[in-house]
């Protein structure tokens, strides 16, 4: 195992962030070029450094979910689920979920939170930890927590306030709040606003990070991105301030976007 290989296990395991290993493998980088005659310019050694980064984060989210099927199995008692959990009278829930693909979506068609599929659940107060392959159908809800170990998440959520986090795996997203922040630690994000929000923080650890805002959006969008690409749609009108992107008058919402390492791009649905 190289040296490079050993910064991105060590991230792998959770024992540093990606801002240590960005620093320890571009260290590393330093370090093997010293031992070979100087042929590449900054520029080219940073793009190398990007490709290399960027496959191990492939590689990383790949072995981190192969995982999965044995959380699964030994988290909560796997079986077959069609079933409501009564949630009278609560007005914030989250949502703790091991591992496993799951579906989420808000629904003014049921009052508690229906889950179907194959997994498990168990509940205390107002968190709910689920298992598994699962389809949840929720209520709209004041506030709204999602927190996803492994696995993909597909979700169409509304509220006032939805937080949603993926440590491991992919989220495609679409989203109806007034307040929000979704984040991705190791994979990619998908984030369609179907209304524009007062306030939203959409970060992207490693990956790609796709953000699509609604037709009549207006507000102000700061970026940050440390190692990648940011690409705006040509059918935005829009100006640049530093690190901010303004839409209209850029009064109405305001947005963060954060991507450490990986490629951002902004559209707009039409």
């Amino acid at each position: 195992m190289n040296e490079i290989e050993k910064i991105l296990k060590l991230l792998e395991e959770g024992k540093i962030n990606a801002d240590e290993a960005y620093r320890l493998i571009e260290a590393a980088e330093k370090e093997g070029e010293r031992e070979r005659i100087a042929r590449d310019s900054e520029v080219h050694r940073e793009f190398s450094l990007g490709d290399i980064i960027k496959n191990s984060i492939k590689n990383s989210i790949k072995s981190a979910l192969s995982t999965i099927p044995m959380t699964v199995k030994g988290s909560l008692s796997a079986r077959s689920i069609n079933e409501i959990i009564p949630i009278e009278g609560l007005e914030e829930l989250e949502l703790d979920i091991s591992a496993g693909d799951v579906e989420l979506k808000t629904s003014s068609e049921v009052d508690g939170v229906k889950v179907k599929g194959m997994g498990g659940f168990q509940r205390s107060g107002s968190t709910i930890k689920l298992v598994g392959d699962l389809r949840v159908l929720l209520p709209p809800l004041k506030k709204l927590t999602v927190r996803m170990k492994a696995g993909d998440l597909d979700a169409e959520l509304e509220g006032k306030e939805v937080e949603v986090s993926v440590k491991m795996g992919d989220a495609d997203i679409r989203l109806s709040a007034e307040r929000g922040r979704v984040e991705v630690n190791m994979g990619d994000l998908d984030l369609i606003l179907k209304r524009s929000p007062k306030y939203m923080k959409a970060i992207c650890e490693m990956g790609d990070l796709n953000l699509t805002l609604p037709p009549d959006f207006d507000g102000s969008i700061e970026t940050y991105v440390k190692f990648g690409s940011l690409e705006v749609d040509d059918s935005i009108d829009y100006r640049s301030e530093e690190n901010r992107i303004v839409v209209g008058e850029g009064k109405a919402s305001e947005l963060f976007v954060v991507c450490n390492m990986g490629d951002v791009e902004i559209t707009r649905t039409e």
